[in-house]
């Protein structure tokens, strides 16, 4: 995944054009790939045996498979043509042309590698088709899919800005249980409550015009929806209920990001309110991504007391997981230097609370670290080992569960690491 290009988080350049752009030059980039590859696999397979799926399509040919494969060539080519025409010359984008779903890429390539094996050609469809086969599943439409990020408060704003239109009250001024009381109720019915005469200040209509973009992008192209900041079920429910009204379908997953001391240590509690909520458990198959912030928990109480919230508030969020059997993946927002969690990330994740790894872990890398991880093959292929290695350890052979006593050294090592951080920064000589 990637999100570069959705993540708008406090950054005003990032906005639903922009999101739009990158989507569809990875969509471009995806099927251009895909052109050069179908192409050469064109060229390979100039043999007459074929199946009789093929056959319909290719009638008497001589060259059956390089018939049936040359009208999805096209359509990459045409779908690089309309995405050029629209990002260069403003041209209207005629969805319709456009290859829409890796299914339509992938289904071809197994029509032809199928008939491959039975006309006893299986070395053949082992090599380039098989592949391409592997690359479309891996790669899907677009390369990457776009996560995008947003602050909670752009969220509770534009919900505040529906609220009033409709019922003339301050959402503002609610409880937190009559926030998630009308969430509940508006994703639950049948209706929208978003009409023409909504007045909406920059910022809203940026946050809105961002959903409605999200509702005519194929579902393939994106990933998550992760809130920064997030320090409440109603900001979780927010975006639900955006998505909702803006005509998503199949809505994004939505990821909380616990970043501040307070937000770490609230988690747990957030999430259970969440986790209540029957209908929101099955419309995401009890599953639920939840990111630590590293970055800002360091900068708002130090490196150590950071470590040891987040450290708990994962050891709290996976048994509460556990209670309410949701399959839990913690997404660790890392940076690259040890202050915004950075490090060696065997180590990192062979830190992890015993039970939280399970098999599957998410994690940040950022900036110059892409390059130092991934600039070669062989260097890639050796930090995907580590990743891989590390999740099977921590997964198979987790750290052993802290002792009681350590817990309490940790929590008095915690508060005077916090104490001394928090008073530098309010030394009148510190930003001098």
């Amino acid at each position: 995944g990637s999100w570069m290009g959705g993540d708008r988080d406090g950054n005003p350049n990032v906005n639903h054009k922009i999101t739009e752009e990158v989507i569809l030059l990875s969509r471009w980039e995806a099927a251009n790939l895909y052109e050069k590859e179908f192409t050469n696999i064109i060229q390979d397979l100039s043999m007459h045996e074929c199946s009789n799926e093929i056959k319909k399509i290719a009638g008497k040919s001589e060259e059956p498979y390089r018939v049936y494969l040359r009208s999805i060539r096209s359509k990459l080519k045409i779908t690089q043509k309309q995405i050029e025409l629209f990002l260069l010359e403003g041209k209207k984008l005629n969805e319709k042309l456009l290859v829409n779903s890796a299914n339509e890429i992938i289904q071809p390539l197994l029509t032809v590698y199928y008939s491959l094996c039975e006309a006893k050609c299986k070395a053949l469809a082992d090599g380039a088709v098989l592949d391409l086969i592997r690359r479309a599943y891996a790669f899907g439409l677009n390369l990457a899919k776009l996560d995008i990020r947003q602050e909670a408060s752009r969220h509770s704003n534009l919900v505040g800005k529906i609220y009033k239109t409709k019922f003339k009250k301050n959402y503002a001024n609610l409880s937190e249980k009559e926030k998630i009381s009308f969430l509940i109720n508006s994703i639950k019915s049948k209706k929208n409550i978003v009409n023409n005469k909504i007045k909406l200040d920059k910022n809203d209509k940026e946050t809105w015009k961002t959903f409605k973009l999200l509702a005519k992008t194929p579902k393939e192209c994106l990933g998550a929806y992760v809130i920064s900041m997030a320090s409440s079920a109603s900001d979780i429910l927010s975006v639900m209920f955006l998505q909702k009204q803006a005509g998503i379908k199949k809505y994004l997953r939505i990821v909380p990001l616990f970043e501040t001391l307070q937000d770490l240590n609230n988690s747990e509690f957030v999430m259970k309110k969440i986790y209540e909520i029957t209908f929101y458990l099955k419309k995401f198959e009890n599953t639920q991504e939840i990111m630590i912030g590293y970055s800002d928990s360091s900068k708002d109480a130090g490196k150590f007391a950071a470590s040891w919230a987040q450290y708990r508030s994962q050891e709290n969020l996976q048994n509460l997981s556990n209670k309410y059997k949701v399959k839990l993946t913690l997404f660790h927002g890392r940076g690259g230097s040890v202050g915004r969690g950075g490090g060696p990330i065997y180590h990192a994740l062979l830190s992890q609370p015993p039970g939280t790894v399970n098999g599957r872990t998410r994690v940040t890398e950022q900036g110059e670290i892409i390059q130092q991880k991934y600039a070669t093959e062989s260097l890639a292929e050796y930090t995907l080992g580590t990743y891989l290695g590390s999740v099977l350890e921590a997964s198979l052979s987790p750290p052993p569960k802290p002792k009681n006593e350590w817990r309490y050294i940790m929590e008095r090592m915690s508060d005077i690491s916090k104490a001394a951080y928090r008073k530098n920064l309010k030394d009148k000589d510190f930003l001098n």
